[in-house]
């Protein structure tokens, strides 16, 4: 293992190896990891040579609620998987029905995030976000490291992370 610029341990593994044709050029099938988010390296050795390398981008993706209506106190769960690492992509916020809810944070989970939600609130429809927040830092007013990032598309620091909207409905 490496220690990288910013003091976090590289993991070096060997994904896949393949027998080289006697052409200058190499194509196989991978399918990439869907787990960690954010920026991956991927080199090419010959040996303990390295003679190509590029890196692969794994943004974060949502799941569709497993349960989309119901009475009140019906549970449902909030799925994202490719969550990145860095302090600008690590943690998401819940916002339901324009009302922060909370957050959770990706770090230890390898880029999955899991949150059980028990809905509330009149009948009708109720609406879920989920936005990228900045994981820490000394600011204090505003307190922007306590809140979920609502222009995020606009002005997220580092990474255009996606934010994300389901819908619920309290009834029957």
């Amino acid at each position: 293992m490496l220690l990288d610029r910013n003091q976090f341990w590289l993991r070096l593994k060997t994904s896949f190896s393949v027998e080289l044709p006697n052409t200058p050029s190499l194509s196989t099938p991978f399918t990439f990891p869907d787990d960690l988010g954010g920026t991956h390296t991927l080199a090419a050795k010959i040996n303990d040579t390295e003679v190509a390398k590029t890196s692969v981008y794994i943004l974060a993706n949502a799941f569709p609620l497993d349960v989309t209506k119901g009475p009140a106190g019906t549970k449902t769960t909030l799925h994202l998987k490719g969550v990145g690492w860095t302090e600008t992509e690590q943690i998401y916020h819940v916002v339901v029905d324009n009302t922060f809810a909370g957050y959770a944070c990706a770090f230890q989970s390898s880029g999955d995030l899991t949150i059980f939600l028990t809905m509330s609130g009149a009948p009708g429809w109720h609406y879920i976000d989920m936005y990228p927040g900045i994981y820490q830092g000394t600011e204090t007013r505003p307190a922007n490291y306590k809140m979920p990032q609502l222009t995020a598309l606009d002005d997220h620091p580092g990474e255009r992370l996606p934010i994300f909207r389901w819908a619920f409905f309290i009834g029957n």
